[in-house]
């Protein structure tokens, strides 16, 4: 009896195991230490700032969100690469809140530089809510995906966001190739395609693109607005351009 007594106690210790919120700077002094510290189902709470660092979620199904949202939290890449990485086959990553900045890809399998602003690659699974996406860059032969990329796999429910003055070779405002994420309420303006498609790229992608609005982006040869590449098959549904 005193064994089954025992075992109760500690399967109801087992059950009421809750997620723990880390806060930044409070608890640690960054964000991508804050993720370090997480555990799949935590929160890294973020307060108001500019964080001059690159984060990556590291395989971690952690909910990483700002207090006071992007107008007064920002993630500035300084310049040194994606300004976030989700690529470790991560399941429920959610960035909520913040304005992305300064980001300037990372070089893929291939030596091309890929997504300035947001990398969601290698088969993960991301919500990227409540966002500013702007000044960020994939330069270079072949670079594509200035603000964000989606590829190799992965998936992504892209809501409430503006992709804004952020520039590629290929795709300045948000890339989606061979994957098929969700667009809601999503605005897309001031990007810019060095040789094309300023705005939005499905390559291969069969995306669902509802309430968008798509205005004032260029290109040097074409696709100012959107570009449906090789196999892509978007549904529009309330789309501005």
């Amino acid at each position: 009896m005193k064994w089954i007594f025992s075992m109760i106690i500690v399967l109801a210790s087992v059950c009421t195991v809750t997620a723990t919120v880390i806060n930044v700077p409070t608890d640690v002094a960054t964000i991508q230490g804050g993720i370090d510290a997480a555990n799949n189902e935590d929160s890294v709470l973020v307060s108001s700032g500019t964080y001059v660092e690159q984060i990556n979620f590291n395989g971690k199904d952690v909910t990483v969100m700002s207090v006071n949202g992007p107008e007064r939290t920002t993630i500035d890449g300084n310049f040194l690469g994606s300004t976030v990485t989700i690529s470790s086959s991560e399941r429920g990553a959610v960035l909520d809140g913040f304005t992305i900045t300064n980001g300037i890809g990372t070089l893929n399998d291939e030596n091309h530089r890929v997504a300035g602003g947001i990398a969601v690659r290698g088969g993960s699974v991301a919500t990227l809510r409540n966002l500013i996406i702007e000044g960020n860059n994939a330069l270079g032969d072949t670079a594509m995906g200035g603000g964000i990329m989606v590829s190799l796999g992965s998936d992504a429910l892209i809501e409430d966001v503006i992709i804004r003055d952020n520039e590629a070779d290929y795709g300045g405002g948000l890339v989606a190739y061979d994957t098929n994420p969700t667009l809601r309420r999503v605005e897309v303006y001031g990007n810019h395609g060095r040789v094309t498609n300023g705005g939005l790229t499905f390559w291969n992608s069969a995306s669902l693109v509802e309430q968008v609005l798509v205005h004032d982006n260029t290109a040097r040869y074409m696709a100012a607005g959107i570009w449906v590449h090789e196999g892509g098959a978007p549904i529009l549904n309330q789309v501005t351009v």
